[in-house]
């Protein structure tokens, strides 16, 4: 029963030795002739498991085929890629490349919206691909976790236009996703899940405990201010944050300081009745004369 996995139409078999391989090709494509379904050989994989670490003995060789199944080196199954090493890297590869794929195409979309607008892109379109890995990353060192904390990150940089140097507080504090929290829950219900399947019982519901968060919204500013502070002093070569800039006699929040603004602003602005589009015509008008300010400060090289 551990060893056959299913959902809708698509099918895992884990098999210990070549007899057995074939034995399963066989009894699957004689079950699809039977009841009048093709087995499509060129969506399915066969794939080699062998441990992380040392050398092992490849048995099959990439790119022969079993039965008219091909031998390949990484499959995706349910959405996630995975290679003989279970490892995170085949679907890490496989987000980047999505990333930028989309952040080109919605190029022009995303460079007039709201950086609210961008957040809730990255929202729909990646974060699921990282959900994914949820399973994988608690088998994982600590070091391809920090790998995966810091593609999320990437990826909301890139869909949200800010720059590779704003500091990981802010990114943070924007996303309002904490990836460890998130995989370990995912990680025991999947458990508890197993251990029902085994014992042909019905899974025990969980109470959700999520917490919904309120609704903030930021306008572009926000993310061209998050920029600027980013940039070097003209006079100094010091980044222009707001400890820097208090130097040159400029008042700049902090960026901590600066989202509670909008949070602030979004919250009371909800409270009044007011739409979206009024509530972000008020953050921005909160934060551009410190756009226009610092805009000011470096062009006077």
């Amino acid at each position: 029963m551990e060893d056959v996995l299913g959902y809708a139409d698509d099918h895992l078999v884990i098999c210990t030795n070549i007899s057995q391989l074939r034995n399963v090709v066989n009894v699957i494509k004689d079950w699809s002739n039977g009841n009048n379904l093709k087995l499509n050989e060129k969506k399915s994989g066969i794939l080699e498991f062998s441990p992380r670490h040392g050398r092992s003995k490849s048995y099959l060789e990439i790119g022969s085929f079993v039965d008219g199944i091909p031998v390949v080196e990484r499959y995706k199954y349910l959405g996630v890629w995975i290679d003989g090493k279970l490892s995170m890297e085949p679907q890490l590869e496989h987000i980047k490349e999505k990333s930028n794929f989309l952040v080109y195409k919605l190029w022009p979309l995303l460079r007039n919206v709201s950086l609210d607008y961008r957040m809730n892109l990255w929202t729909v379109l990646i974060r699921p691909l990282f959900e994914m890995l949820c399973g994988h990353y608690h088998y994982e060192c600590k070091s391809n976790q920090e790998k995966l904390r810091r593609t999320i990150k990437k990826t909301f940089k890139c869909f949200t236009l800010l720059k590779k140097n704003v500091d990981d507080q802010t990114v943070e504090e924007l996303m309002k996703y904490d990836f460890d929290l998130r995989s370990l829950k995912v990680w025991e219900e999947a458990k508890m899940k197993w251990r029902a399947r085994k014992n042909h019982a019905v899974p025990r519901r969980t109470v959700d405990t999520a917490i919904i968060l309120e609704k903030v919204h930021y306008p572009r500013e926000l993310q061209e201010l998050l920029n600027l502070v980013t940039a070097l002093c003209p006079q100094c070569r010091t980044p222009c944050n707001a400890k820097h800039m208090s130097r040159h006699q400029i008042y700049l929040p902090t960026n901590e300081n600066l989202l509670k603004k909008c949070s602030e602003i979004s919250r009371n602005g909800k409270s009044e009745g007011l739409t979206r589009r009024m509530i972000l015509i008020k953050v921005a008008d909160y934060i551009s004369p410190f756009v226009q300010c610092l805009k000011r400060h470096l062009s006077n090289a």
